[in-house]
């Protein structure tokens, strides 16, 4: 039953990994932050999932950006705080209704883990228009101290 989205209580916030340069453009957070793979064996419960990383606390910051990926930083570009009633906007509006959900998936690794999903059954210009729309709604991006 649609939306997949629990009824259980989340943060007001989420943190969006940027693993690429590519995902920031002009110091905006780009459509690149959210691509979207609707492979059957990629889909999770019917849907496309972009991992987030939910605030429930500071925490979250320091596992998101020590996670690695082939033994580099995994979040080259930092992360992008959204703030969760902006995807709420976003689900209830008459152009991403019923193809737009959000769940909490706790890894070993990382407790915040959950995911943005977009539904198998979007149409073609829901699946385009989805990545930019939902990257012209970050609030800040925290850059790596790093490097």
């Amino acid at each position: 039953m649609w939306p997949l989205t629990p009824k259980m209580s989340y943060p007001d916030t989420f943190l969006r990994g940027l693993s690429t340069d590519d995902c920031v453009s002009d110091g905006i957070v780009s459509s690149a932050a959210f691509q979207l793979h609707f492979e059957p064996h990629l889909l999770r419960n019917g849907c496309a999932a972009s991992s987030v990383g939910w605030e429930d606390d500071g925490s979250v910051i320091d596992v998101m950006m020590r996670q690695e990926k082939d033994g580099e930083p995994q979040f080259k570009a930092g992360l992008a705080r959204f703030q969760r009633e902006s995807i709420d906007r976003l689900m209830k509006s008459p152009a991403f209704a019923r193809v737009l959900s959000y769940d909490r998936e706790p890894l070993v690794e990382n407790p915040y883990h959950g995911n943005l999903l977009v539904s198998s059954t979007a149409t073609k210009t829901q699946k385009r228009l989805l990545p930019g729309v939902i990257a012209t709604q970050y609030s800040e991006i925290i850059p790596r101290l790093d490097g």
